[in-house]
């Protein structure tokens, strides 16, 4: 099964960390194809990753078969999780934003091509010596060639300030840019198969959520008989 996947980690890939091999397969056999994993199934191999809370939903062919959430908002707390509950994405968000946007170019509504200034209204890439030899397009922008990709976004804590989008594209406070990876405080996983229309999304709000998310990918893909 041919894939295209976005593993969101911080300094250690999903697939590959050594550290979940010992607990690997925990929950093979637990889980039933069409059917969201059990709240107590689940349980016991949060609590031994450390993880208050994870977010997982199914895609078959195309849609939606299952979404639910699990845990509490934050370790020691009592607010329970659901599938509406909101976790960062990190960079989960970007075959995202581009799916959106090549259907938007298959609706004529945007040109991959076409200098992206002539789109932009409240704010536009300012010209320099590059521009005016190439202008900057949708093409350059999707394929992170078009000079304008930072190193990384931490996220933001709860209750901290928000800066706003045009803050955002002229790096000023209180926009953060430090590191790349996942976002601080949660890890996520996307998955998916072009041919089938499959996929797998999981999402944890904790650090250490490699194993956990390495762990339920493992038993998900057994139950729904995907091959690598």
């Amino acid at each position: 099964m041919r894939t295209l996947t976005v593993q969101v980690v911080f300094f250690v890939a999903i697939l590959a960390c050594a550290c979940s091999s010992v607990q690997d397969g925990a929950l093979q056999g637990e889980i039933v194809a069409g059917k969201p994993i059990p709240d107590n199934t689940l349980a016991e191999s949060m609590q031994r990753n450390r993880v208050p809370a994870v977010s997982i939903a199914v895609i078959r062919r195309g849609e939606i078969d299952w979404a639910k959430g699990y845990g509490v908002l934050k370790s020691g707390g009592t607010d329970q999780v659901d599938h509406e509950a909101l976790f960062q994405a990190a960079s989960i968000s970007k075959p995202v934003t581009a799916a959106g946007a090549l259907r938007m170019v298959e609706n004529g509504e945007l040109a991959l091509d076409e200098n992206v200034n002539q789109k932009l209204q409240s704010w536009k890439i300012p010209e320099n010596d590059f521009t005016t030899e190439e202008p900057v397009t949708l093409r350059r922008l999707l394929s992170h060639s078009a000079g304008l990709t930072v190193h990384g976004f931490p996220g933001y804590a709860g209750g901290t300030q928000l800066p706003t989008l045009v803050q955002v594209l002229d790096g000023e406070k209180p926009a953060r840019f430090q590191h790349g990876g996942g976002n601080e405080g949660y890890r996520c996983f996307l998955v998916l198969s072009v041919e089938s229309g499959d996929g797998l999304v999981i999402m944890t709000n904790s650090d250490s959520g490699e194993a956990l998310i390495d762990e339920i990918f493992t038993a998900i893909a057994a139950a729904y008989g995907w091959s690598a």
